[in-house]
């Protein structure tokens, strides 16, 4: 005893204090029936007798003045006040405690005094919702915080307004030195914040704080953990700041490849993938990303994602990482390919042909070559024409051929005719594409049929209908009408 804390009545009373939990602002010594000073000094051993007193009880009026009197710069008033003795956890009427009053004056000393008078050292602030621990550590005070630690403040408690631990806050305020101390100190490295789940790996990442997340990974902080508000993990988050120091950190880490965010089922190589950020896409591919992975939502892969953002160079690639040129997405079944045609990519579907994507795998049987002759797009028809598609291929009852004629594009029907399609292939109902082209009224499509030599007498084998017949009745005596019978007439007098 008399090494730590002296052989004065005041070192008497601290060690008791270790022995018994009571405050020595609460301890009377008596010798015989004479109270002995604090500061005397003892001459060991001696008998004496300890008594105990409680806090003296204080008007309404006064509680106010002693709360503010506690929080004072004076050392000697201070003690005199705790001598009394008084509640150090006395409150001003406006809710505030001594204890924070002091700490925001930063007067150090008065923080010891009252810790040592038995103060509640967890008390939270009625304003910032800050333990004392938390509010040395965010104003970064080191030696009051180290203080607090040893006065075993609660090193994990958290702000009441956010759920925010002292960890958190100045992990992502980027504060390194106190995240060393408070990692030393045992704190939760993956507490959570109520209102969004984040963890101080997580506002690390998303403040890039380079770091304090490197701090936090060598003190094996879980790499994986996901936001709860939009389900992302730090890797995630880190590929959406694009910081690439804090990518590789996590990377060489282990961190999960193939975790989705749990709100929208992204992964990190088809997030790095959306931003087109090729660099990421390497360094994902590179640690052994999956290159086929789809989305949980969407279901696409990421070479699906590439087409639909036109970045030729990401998708080169997942290629090169031996993606699968003609995957399909498990939410709709359409191949890389088919979705370029449908978003009207060119570029794009003439490097998907060019890398061998197959031009006859469809979603619903119409493959890419019915899709772009819909749209009438030449250029993407004279790539997939090409590439070897099916000119006369049959789905959902229509061929190439006529869906370039029901969507009317002249350029797309010739070019389609001049490949050796086969101008009387009939569709579901049996229907060639001129009697196709006199029904709609397409004058146009009906004369390059016409020019093309196409049967003006074939007839359906539903109703019988021919080209002409099926023009008179939706038309009357049209043009359309006199272009056949100049055909027919013509066909008469060859013979």
């Amino acid at each position: 005893m008399v090494a730590e804390h002296g052989n004065s009545a005041r070192g008497l009373k601290r060690h008791l204090q270790g022995l018994v939990g009571i405050p020595r602002f609460r301890q009377r010594l008596l010798q015989e029936a004479r109270v002995v000073e604090d500061t005397e000094q003892l001459a060991l051993p001696m008998s004496l007798q300890l008594v105990i007193l409680p806090f003296v009880q204080l008007q309404d009026n006064e509680c106010n003045d002693v709360a503010l009197a506690l929080a004072q710069q004076d050392q000697d008033e201070l003690e005199l006040l705790l001598q009394r003795p008084v509640d150090p956890n006395t409150h001003a009427k406006d809710g505030t405690s001594p204890l924070h009053r002091a700490m925001d004056g930063r007067y150090w000393e008065t923080v010891r005094l009252l810790v040592e008078a038995g103060v509640d050292v967890d008390e939270t602030c009625r304003s910032t919702g800050l333990t004392p621990l938390g509010k040395a550590f965010y104003e970064r005070h080191l030696d009051m915080a180290r203080f607090l630690l040893d006065s075993r403040a609660q090193v994990d408690k958290a702000r009441t307004k956010d759920g925010s631990t002292p960890l958190l806050l100045v992990s992502e305020c980027g504060y390194r030195d106190s995240v060393q101390l408070l990692v030393a100190s045992r704190a939760a490295l993956d507490a959570t914040r109520a209102r969004d789940g984040s963890t101080p790996l997580l506002r690390a990442t998303e403040r890039g704080h380079v770091k304090v997340v490197e701090l936090l990974i060598g003190a094996r902080a879980n790499l994986d953990i996901a936001r709860t508000d939009d389900g992302k993990t730090p890797l995630i988050r880190a590929l959406d700041c694009e910081n690439s120091e804090i990518i590789r950190l996590l990377i060489e880490a282990r961190s999960d490849l193939e975790k989705e965010s749990a709100k929208n089922g992204t992964t990190p190589l088809l997030r790095a993938c959306e931003r087109g950020r090729a660099n990421l896409v390497r360094r994902l591919l590179d640690a052994r990303a999956e290159a086929d992975r789809c989305h949980g939502k969407t279901g696409w892969t990421p070479l699906q994602t590439c087409v639909t953002h036109r970045q030729v160079d990401i998708a080169r690639m997942l290629l090169e990482a031996r993606a699968d040129l003609n995957k399909e997405s498990t939410t709709d079944g359409r191949t890389p390919l088919l979705r370029a045609v449908e978003h009207g990519i060119p570029d794009m579907v003439q490097f998907l042909v060019e890398a061998k994507a197959d031009p006859q795998k469809a979603h619903d049987g119409r493959a890419p070559l019915f899709r772009a002759s819909a749209r009438g797009d030449l250029t993407m028809v004279r790539q997939l024409v090409l590439g070897r598609a099916d000119l006369d291929a049959v789905a959902a009852g229509t061929t190439p051929l006529l869906e370039a004629v029901e969507s009317g594009h002249p350029r797309t029907v010739q070019f389609l005719i001049d490949s050796r399609a086969d101008l009387e292939k009939p569709g579901h109902d049996d229907t060639a594409p001129l009697l196709r082209a006199c029904e709609l009224r397409k004058y146009a499509l009906v004369s390059l049929l016409l020019e093309q030599r196409a049967d003006v007498n074939k007839k359906r084998g539903a109703d019988g209908e021919t080209a002409t017949s099926r023009a008179r009745l939706a038309c009357g005596y049209s043009e359309i009408v006199r272009a056949l019978a100049e055909v027919q007439a013509h066909a008469k007098g060859a013979c």
